[in-house]
């Protein structure tokens, strides 16, 4: 008894320690596998930054369309105006001319079918009463082929004066048809005004020259209308490029006081004078800053119209990124707050069943029907299911092993499982199945050689009895 009482208790102490480094083995590795859980990051925050990534690709493509879109409309658009704007100039400004040029064609051949050109009183007359009928004519002359002048108003020329040296003099004398001079200022009303002349012919003699001063009040007015705002410039430049009219008084040409060139109002004007008539170019505008500019002939004469239109492309692209990116920041903020709540709905049972199967790792295995959780989806419900079928299986399990290994303690070994045990856990049901099955045999082997010891010690009791009988006698 003595040894066997021994023995017992090193198996006892030896499983009592095997345990006991079991569960620190247990305890260690579940610690390292928390620290290693812990550093990973949940499925709903995995599928918040997703969603939130997606969506801001979303955003930046669809940016970066409007941006492409917006920047080729406003393109488009810049040129469409130009073309019109040019197009609107040069018909006003030919109409303008033609206009002019036909009053001037009719005097001439009514000075010549009334013989006017001989008697200059009448001419002067007749001069003065066709201007106060005519809106934008200031004035109307004639020189005879001596240098004689006729003035339809009161100017008289000054001492010297030598009318062959007037541009519109030469101008119509080495012209086939009529000539239309640069701007001048009228000597009788300060105004600026351009001079059309044209020789008067009788038969095939030349009797002298005609002239008419025309203001171009109208014509500023109508250029100062089109360049408006700060996005349209619209400007008039002669064959040398000296600007003719412009919607600053200031920045025009005096023929005989000041030329003003066009590279005045920017260098960069003389890359579009290189350019063919209609090209489009893009330069830096004083006023407007980058813009697209062209230049049009105006028929019937040697000007051109040049008109810009504001090419402020970047910064439209600047206010439309800086928009976008409010657009975007508040977008992201609800849709992190909407997705947040829904990932929450529909991913905290996923956490809830993990935590669960994490405890039963650590060796928790008693654990609870996951009862009142919310499923939003058919895949949480088969998940939620299967975990409480588990958790109902290991509690019936663990319940049915404990009531057996308690009864073998007690010495009965006639418990035999009775759950139905599924996949790996039939191992535990035939393993139990044998173990009380030997134990039932070594119970039975013990009490039949307890038995058989039980009739040898009588037997020789019986022949101890005997021989001592013998002796006796």
């Amino acid at each position: 008894m003595k040894v066997a009482l021994y023995r017992f208790s090193k198996y006892d102490i030896s499983h009592h320690t095997l345990i006991k480094r079991r569960k620190t083995t247990i305890g260690i590795s579940s610690y390292e596998g928390n620290m290693e859980y812990s550093k990973k990051v949940s499925l709903r925050r995995q599928t918040n930054k997703m969603f939130n990534i997606l969506m801001a690709c979303v955003l930046i493509v669809t940016t970066t369309l409007q941006i492409g879109t917006s920047v080729y409309n406003r393109h488009e658009n810049a040129l469409g105006l130009l073309s019109k704007n040019t197009q609107l100039v040069a018909t006003k400004f030919s109409g303008w001319v033609n206009e002019s040029l036909a009053v001037l064609d009719t005097i001439s051949r009514e000075i010549i079918i009334g013989n006017r050109y001989d008697d200059l009183e009448e001419l002067k007359k007749y001069l003065s009463l066709q201007v106060q009928n005519r809106e934008y004519i200031e004035s109307m002359y004639f020189a005879d082929a001596r240098g004689t002048v006729v003035h339809s108003g009161a100017w008289t020329p000054p001492s010297g004066f030598d009318v062959s040296t007037r541009d519109w003099w030469i101008g119509a004398m080495n012209s086939v048809g009529q000539h239309v001079t640069d701007t001048y200022s009228d000597s009788v009303t300060g105004n600026l005004v351009i001079i059309m002349s044209q020789k008067v012919y009788i038969g095939l003699e030349c009797v002298g020259v005609l002239a008419i001063n025309v203001g171009i009040s109208s014509l500023e007015s109508f250029v100062s209308d089109l360049s408006y705002g700060d996005n349209t410039k619209v400007c008039v430049i002669n064959e040398q490029n000296n600007v003719l009219i412009h919607p600053d008084p200031a920045v025009q040409t005096d023929f005989y006081e000041e030329k003003v060139h066009i590279t005045a109002l920017g260098e960069d004007y003389s890359k579009l004078m290189e350019k063919r008539e209609g090209e489009v170019i893009t330069i830096t505008h004083p006023d407007l800053g980058r813009t697209f500019t062209s230049y049009n002939y105006i028929d019937g004469t040697n000007w051109k119209i040049v008109a810009s239109e504001t090419s402020n492309v970047f910064n439209e692209v600047l206010l439309h990124i800086g928009l976008s990116l409010v657009m975007m920041v508040t977008v992201q903020l609800i849709t992190s707050y909407i997705t947040d709540r829904f990932t929450r709905r529909l991913l905290e049972p996923v956490k809830i069943v993990s935590q669960t199967l994490n405890n039963i790792a650590e060796g928790k295995l008693q654990i609870d029907i996951l009862d009142g959780i919310s499923v939003e989806s058919e895949d949480v419900d088969i998940l939620i299911t299967s975990a409480n079928l588990l958790s109902t299986n290991l509690k019936d399990y663990m319940k049915e092993i404990s009531y057996i290994l308690s009864q073998f303690s007690v010495g009965d070994f006639t418990p035999t499982p009775t759950k139905d045990y599924h996949g790996d856990f039939i191992i535990i049901h035939d393993s139990l199945m044998v173990i009380s099955e030997g134990l039932t045999n070594l119970v039975g082997a013990t009490v039949y050689a307890a038995e058989e010891v039980d009739t040898a010690a009588q037997q020789l009791s019986s022949s101890a009895i005997y021989l001592a009988d013998l002796t006796m006698k």
